[in-house]
């Protein structure tokens, strides 16, 4: 998985609490229509699907983690793995020999994944602190 420096991830537009779970929403429905309408085919396409589909996990750890109000710092890590993965696909998507319609899709998932990433700590307050390594990331 490719690598993010974290000035590459705080470049991303802070946004609301009330924008997170309507973005993250949004995010999942666009990794979920991909993961059930493109083909498996070809090589790229399957390989596409394996790195949708570790987005999907990511951003379902995400909703957990705020769920179950996870430490800012197990939140922002979450967030940080979707945005990961989400760059990884579009990396995959942008340099394969995906279709332009895949190629601007995963695009646009990407760009939305990065202002999951914007969410400043200050609009997540969960109530109860928790043992970061109780979190499975990967």
């Amino acid at each position: 998985m490719t690598k993010l420096s974290d000035a590459n991830l705080e470049q991303a537009p802070p946004v609301s609490q009330g924008e997170v779970s309507e973005t993250i929403a949004r995010l999942d429905i666009v990794v979920q229509a991909l993961l059930t309408d493109l083909p498996s085919a070809k090589p790229w396409q399957r390989h596409l699907k394996l790195q949708l589909a570790q987005a999907a996990r990511c951003l379902q750890v995400l909703r957990m983690c705020i769920a179950m109000q996870r430490s800012k710092e197990d939140i922002r890590e979450a967030a940080r793995r979707v945005q990961q993965a989400m760059h990884a696909a579009n990396t995959s998507a942008e340099s394969g020999r995906a279709d332009m319609g895949t190629k601007t899709i995963v695009s646009i998932a990407n760009t939305t994944s990065q202002r999951i990433v914007g969410v400043r700590q200050s609009h997540l307050e969960p109530a109860v602190a928790c043992d970061k390594d109780a979190v499975h990331l990967t």
